[in-house]
């Protein structure tokens, strides 16, 4: 709750920043607030859930994030005269009325399977939990997943409209592609993470980004509506439905204390990667190679971080 609360609190003064430093200032904590509380979130969930029902339980929190995206497209459409401030203190001060309903929810109740520590017991290390005995097999490929998987994702949220105007679409018809990539995500967390209960890690991983793949391949290839509304369609379910898989699969393969760290690891790699997928995609356009090059870059991407899936998946039982 302290990070949903430091989340909310610098969200709601970043639209009321006095100067360009505080603003700054606000924006630093806001990601600490937001960059803590997801971890904390899917440990959570994963403490509650069982293997029947995690991907089920993940896909429901997490979907949250794309419906957020739909209403502030919503209200942007609606509202066309709305002003940024008035947005970000709708979502700085909604986690900060939650607060008490969220005290009550998360109480202190005894877990069914929950483990019991031993008493004068130490926190093992960060070195220890990622990378102890074979545990790196689990840690490196978890890493590459999340770092290439939510670096396709940013391209996406942050430069689709942009790119597929490069590619003679018009503003409206543009954004018409981004509104239903958000149709999408909502989607594919829920649909894949119904499906994660069900399939293995390998078929999940080969769903995920060979839908991914052909996703890409439409949206950076064709002009057509009908289909670039298909490839948005599928660079939501799968780009972000994939997104939320990885957040639902990773608390298994860590224990005890040392879930929120495991998790918090290969988030920070995925933010990272976050970070590296727009800024790729500017240098890209830079230095004049448009699309193609966006494309050319993107696919091997798909491709490692389908192999990482994949070799998590002979792990995954041992850790159900």
């Amino acid at each position: 709750m302290l990070s949903v609360t430091i989340f909310g609190l610098f969200m709601s003064l970043t639209a009321i920043a006095p100067s360009i430093e505080v603003l700054y200032a606000a924006r630093f904590f806001t990601g600490l607030g937001l960059g803590a509380a997801m971890p904390t979130m899917i440990s959570v969930v994963g403490d509650e859930a069982t293997e029947a029902n995690r991907g089920k339980l993940n896909s429901l929190m997490y979907c949250g994030l794309p419906v957020g995206a739909i209403f502030v497209a919503g209200l942007a459409m609606l509202l066309p005269e709305i002003q940024w401030q008035t947005l970000f203190l709708i979502g700085g001060l909604t986690p900060l009325v939650l607060i008490p309903l969220m005290a009550f929810i998360l109480k202190d109740k005894p877990k069914v399977n929950a483990e019991v520590p031993v008493s004068g017991e130490a926190v093992p290390g960060m070195a220890e939990i990622l990378f102890k005995q074979r545990q790196y097999k689990n840690t490196v490929p978890l890493w590459v997943g999340f770092f290439f998987t939510l670096m396709i994702n940013y391209i996406l949220i942050s430069w689709l409209p942009n790119l597929l105007m490069e590619q003679g679409l018009q503003k409206q018809q543009a954004f018409l592609v981004m509104l239903v990539f958000q149709v999408g995500a909502v989607i594919g967390t829920l649909s894949l993470g119904y499906l994660l209960d069900r399939l293995k890690l390998w078929q999940m991983a080969t769903i995920i980004y060979s839908g991914l793949f052909v996703a890409l391949v439409l949206l950076f290839t064709t002009t057509s509506i009908p289909l670039l509304i298909l490839a948005g369609v599928m660079g939501g379910i799968f780009s972000t439905g994939g997104q939320s898989i990885l957040y639902g699969i990773s608390p298994i393969f860590y224990s005890g204390a040392g879930k929120v760290t495991g998790v918090g690891s290969a988030i920070s790699l995925g933010r990272l990667g976050a970070m590296t997928g727009p800024l790729l995609t500017g240098k890209i356009l830079a230095l004049g190679l448009g699309t193609t090059g966006i494309l050319v870059a993107s696919l091997p991407a798909v491709v490692v971080s389908a192999v990482a899936v994949t070799a998590l998946s002979r792990y995954k039982a041992a850790h159900k």
